[in-house]
């Protein structure tokens, strides 16, 4: 008989911190097989693959955000991002996360969309002058 106790509940976030062949997201083993560097000392926050809820973003130290997204989405809602010059190779079943965005927030909430319709968007944070142990964000 199935079971179900390995199965994250409807959107359950994790954070973790970022490393290579680390899963971008909590129910599917899909990771960046790029050897970009641009994620080093980053923070994950690792969704369900097809969440679409957004994700509220507490942010209590200025940081860079950074999204991985795939063309297969409709990417509009990150319009007001930077685009890298990077890039990036997350293969999933149904599309390939490649387009590295970014952008600098300051202390304030945020309602980030999770990305879609296809595929929510891979989260990173990287927060400027940090010091351990405290994260400088809070997900809710």
């Amino acid at each position: 008989m199935p079971t179900t106790a390995n199965i994250p509940e409807r959107d359950a976030t994790a954070i973790v911190l970022y490393r290579k062949n680390v899963p971008l997201f909590i129910d599917r083993h899909y990771f960046d097989s790029s050897e970009t560097e641009i994620f080093d000392g980053s923070y994950l926050i690792q969704v369900q693959r097809h969440r679409t809820k957004n994700l509220n973003l507490l942010v209590q130290k200025d940081l860079i955000a950074y999204r991985i997204l795939s063309e297969a989405n409709d990417n509009t809602p990150f319009a007001d991002w930077n685009r890298s010059n990077l890039r990036t190779k997350v293969q999933g079943a149904g599309c390939t996360h490649e387009i590295i965005i970014q952008k600098k927030l300051a202390p304030g909430e945020y309602f980030l969309p999770a990305g879609g319709p296809i595929s929510a968007c891979p989260l990173l944070i990287k927060v400027i002058d940090q010091g351990l142990p405290d994260l400088g964000f809070e997900v809710k």
